[in-house]
């Protein structure tokens, strides 16, 4: 009695021990802080300290001075054991080496090959035996790159002043990521180099002198490490509180999910250690000089069945010695024999009455597991159905003896059932946490159910014995409670709170919500979220007019455009009466988002029938971007808002941007639009003209007119920028009146030296040949001036006329009414089909200047070029080359059958009587004969 007294005692005091972590505390430790917090060691009879580390600090030599008892190295440590050291290693705990080569998306590095030549920064010695190891393999030597002393700074390789560097894959992409910096990863695994990482060790002496320590010490953190990786949050709290760990909350979650990806707790179990792949990397070391060619693995890889083994033997030695001595105490005991009968005899009816007792409670636990309105299904732990509840047969709509034949996959095709892994229980008996799953029922109804996984240990009331592993799990009991009508009222409530019901786009709460995200990522990736106000102007007169009846359609109308206008992934909400908001994310720069604003105005400009009235609406949109404008829901909201007004101010039925770029925009549109105006009355415009000519005589038959603008501070203006102001402006009206007079001017001047005949092109867009009043007024004012020695044409590119989706050729019939004819430029470019070709009023192609260029060398372009002309020549249809430059270029076009052509070759853009002197009498532009 006093012996077991005395080793109880014993059990209560606490070994101290040190364990040398290789980095100071982050997730990569997990376990070890596991053990000390949850009292794995404290079971175990330790007080453990944990010793972080800094630049320098070699865990190995740590240990191997007496400084520390246990610690963590990488498989350099087998290095040590080859060159002598007393070394053992306990436990590998991450299967899979994280180090990894990292550089920048735009560095071209994606490759070892591509190192060559290259500053890349990775430590010497063993350290490095990895990358070494690595290069090695794909045939870099290791004088063929730069190598840089480790900084364990990323910033070095952000600044440019290495290529490539090595880091951990459990923290390195995450810090790239935060700074926004774009990365390539180069794994060594890839490539055949598979390391192991974080390895548990000690002195050998110890293992010899302290086996049971050991052992005890090793089951302990590897018993950390299970619960570290099941309960990962609860382990980051214990670094961020009780070890002050210097990263962030994101940064430990990262690494955490990296370093479940490593260590393969799935497929590998904690502690495995292959003897082949210790033996493969100690001839990764003897290849690179490093280590002696012949590998031992004698002493280096614990065994801790063979130590176990070892430590029974001893103790059962031990116990058969005591056993000797207890024979002296039999015939003391055999007088105590008579006495413990007569308790057991007691004990034994006691536990009858007991087993009776237990027979009446599984009795009524049986009727009301048959009674529950709750489904009930058991399998064993091969997941063979043993038991099913009548509920649970009728929420998967079988039998009592079709489930019993089934196994648990069978089941699944029914109802979603979670997965179970056996090794989460095992030794535990503590309920997972319930499951919300989807499954159809017998019936035919999908209904949502909630599932809780209850294990069954095979031995659960037995004590725990000194060498016992953890109770496996005999079956598993699945707990299935319908609860459809509490989910049905869940998403009824969501409804209710996150959309319009008049409209059903989204509430402003769900709106916020969204727009929280949307700049969250748009920081994350670094790009742009707009945001629009939209308000429906004068809506007030529609619900005095017409009630709030007809006001509610209109609404649920406009609601339906802008929900089909926007892009699928922009937020369209309705924030109050007749205010609604669209977040248009993930965008790079202003274009998207006006054109999405542009294309809302454009839909609202068909009227709304209400009972068959009319009703025409218009909004003004307000627009705000990030990070210009603001970075946060509140002000960006604000700046929308205030954007908003500003559209209501200018008028109404417009967009106004925050942004002070776009201000500033528009303040210079409205200088020049004023300079325009002066422009005219100071006579700053002015036409150029570049010749058309016959090919084979080099007569002039046409003049393509030109417009220009020469500003007296900004110099030459293109038309490509302000004919789009003016026509957005009106001013396009007085410019076509001005160019109207401007070319009756030129003509008159042309009659006066004896040319006449000339075909007169002038270049127009889409946009000035819908304005009808434009082209009326040019008409009007050419026909009152008699130029009926000249043929008009107005030019359009094949480009604007395929774009033009609102052209049905009703336009450009017109022309041919007011005397025009049709000029199709840029042909080849723009797609036009052949039908469409047909159907215009096109007296003239221009083949393409490209074409043209590259007709004497390239044979595609010159295929081009006779598949034009064939095809003009089928439709009636004259064709002009466009860019002619040289004699080879009019050789081929001439043979080719093209009559006419334009380009510096003949005469550039000029002025109407440099034009003119270019000309001889004869009216023929003077060019050497290229034939």
């Amino acid at each position: 009695m006093f012996f077991f007294i005395a080793f109880s005692a014993s059990a209560e005091e606490l070994k101290p021990l040190t364990v040398q972590l290789k980095w100071q505390h982050q997730f990569q430790f997990a376990g070890f802080y596991a053990a000390v917090e949850k009292g794995f060691y404290r079971k175990a009879g330790f007080e453990v300290t944990l010793k972080q580390a800094a630049v320098g600090v070699n865990p190995i030599e740590v240990v191997l001075s007496g400084k520390a008892d246990y610690g963590v190295a990488n498989s350099e440590l087998l290095l040590y054991h080859l060159k002598g050291s007393p070394v053992t290693a306990l436990a590998v705990l991450i299967q899979h080496s994280p180090l990894v080569l990292v550089s920048l998306e735009n560095s071209g590095i994606y490759s070892p090959q591509d190192l060559i030549g290259k500053r890349v920064m990775f430590p010497a010695g063993p350290y490095g035996a990895n990358t070494l190891g690595l290069l090695a393999r794909e045939g870099v030597e290791a004088s063929q790159v730069k190598q840089v002393p480790m900084s364990f700074n990323v910033d070095d390789l952000i600044n440019g002043q290495v290529d490539a560097m090595v880091g951990y894959a459990t923290d390195l992409p995450y810090q790239l990521n935060e700074k926004g910096v774009a990365f390539n990863l180069i794994q060594p695994r890839s490539y055949g180099i598979d390391f192991y990482g974080d390895t548990l060790f000690t002195s050998r002496d110890r293992v010899g002198n302290k086996s049971e320590e050991v052992r005890l010490f090793r089951n302990a953190t590897l018993a950390g490490w299970r619960y570290a990786l099941e309960h990962p949050q609860e382990v980051i709290g214990f670094l961020q509180t009780r070890f002050r760990s210097s990263k962030d909350l994101e940064a430990l979650q990262f690494e955490a999910t990296a370093m479940r990806k490593l260590m393969a707790p799935t497929l590998v179990d904690l502690g495995h250690m292959n003897p082949g792949r210790w033996q493969h990397i100690g001839e990764t070391f003897a290849a690179l000089g490093m280590g002696p060619k012949k590998i031992d693995l004698d002493g280096f890889l614990y065994d801790p069945n063979r130590t176990v083994f070892n430590e029974r033997m001893r103790q059962l030695i031990w116990w058969m010695v005591i056993a000797a001595a207890l024979v002296g105490l039999l015939l003391l005991l055999l007088v105590a024999l008579n006495w413990r009968l007569n308790r057991k005899v007691s004990a034994h009816a006691l536990e009858l009455a007991e087993r009776k007792h237990r027979e009446i409670s599984l009795r009524l636990l049986s009727k009301a597991v048959e009674n529950s309105h709750s489904g009930v299904l058991i399998i064993d732990s091969s997941e063979k159905v043993v038991y099913a509840n009548p509920a649970f047969c009728e929420q998967c709509g079988l039998d009592a003896p079709e489930l019993q034949s089934m196994n648990l996959s069978d089941v699944r095709r029914y109802l979603a059932l979670p997965e179970i892994d056996s090794r989460c229980w095992e030794g535990s008996a503590e309920l997972a946490v319930p499951v919300e799953v989807k499954g159809r029922f017998a019936d035919g109804s999908e209904r949502w159910v909630q599932v809780a996984v209850s294990p069954i240990l095979e031995y659960p009331d037995q004590g725990v014995e000194l060498y016992r592993e953890p109770a496996p799990v005999s079956h598993y009991v699945f707990s299935c409670e319908d609860i459809t009508p509490q989910k049905k009222s869940q998403e009824q409530m969501e409804k209710l709170a996150f959309y319009d019901q008049l409209t059903g786009l989204e509430s402003r709460l769900l709106f916020k919500l969204r727009l929280e995200n949307a700049l969250a990522r748009s920081a994350r990736d670094n790009k742009m979220t707009a945001l629009m106000f939209i308000d429906l102007d004068l809506f007030k007169k529609i619900n005095d007019h017409y009630g709030h009846d007809v006001g509610d359609e209109v609404l649920k109308a406009v609601a339906t455009r802008i929900r089909q206008t926007v892009r699928s992934n922009d937020t369209v909400a309705r924030i109050s009466g007749d205010e609604f908001t669209v977040i248009v994310s993930d965008i790079v720069d202003h274009t998207v988002v006006r054109r999405v604003a542009e294309d809302i105005l454009n839909s609202l400009t068909k009227a709304i029938n209400v009972a068959g009235i009319e009703h025409v609406v218009s909004v003004s949109i307000g627009i705000a971007i990030t990070p210009s404008d603001a970075n946060d829901v509140e002000t960006l909201t604000k700046h929308a808002d205030v954007a908003m007004y500003q559209a209501k101010k200018s008028g109404r039925n417009g967009v106004q941007f925050f942004s002070h770029s776009m201000n500033e925009w528009v303040r210079e549109k409205k200088q020049l639009e004023q300079d325009m105006r002066e422009a005219l009355s100071e006579r700053q415009f002015k036409l150029v003209y570049q010749p058309v000519v016959e090919l084979t005589t080099g007569k002039l038959v046409g003049l393509e007119v030109l417009l220009r603008w020469q500003h007296p501070v900004r110099g030459s203006i293109s038309p490509e920028y302000f004919i789009p102001l003016a026509e957005e402006s009106g001013l396009i009206l007085p410019l076509g009146k001005w160019l109207a007079h401007e070319l009756i001017a030129a003509m008159q001047r042309i009659s006066s030296v004896g040319v006449t005949g000339l075909m007169m092109s002038i270049n127009m867009s889409p946009k000035q040949v819908r304005d009808d009043a434009l082209l009326r007024d040019v008409s009007q004012i050419l026909q009152r001036q008699g130029v009926d020695d000249f043929r008009l044409l107005l030019e359009l590119t094949e480009r604007a006329l395929r774009d033009d989706g609102r052209n049905d050729g009703v336009n450009l019939r017109r022309l041919t009414e007011l005397g025009f004819k049709l000029v199709i430029d840029e042909f080849g470019e723009g797609g036009v089909s052949v039908r469409m070709l047909s159907e215009l009023p096109a007296e003239y192609i221009k083949i393409s200047r490209q074409f043209v260029q590259e007709c004497a060398y390239n044979v595609a372009s010159q295929q081009a070029i006779c598949a034009t002309l064939a095809l003009a020549r089928c439709l009636g249809i004259q064709a002009i080359a466009v860019g002619v430059e040289s004699l080879d270029q009019v050789r081929f076009l001439r043979e080719q059958g093209c009559a006419l052509g334009q380009g510096h070759l003949f005469s550039p853009a000029s002025e109407l009587e440099e034009l003119l002197d270019r000309f001889s009498p004869d009216n023929v532009v003077m060019f050497t004969s290229a034939t």
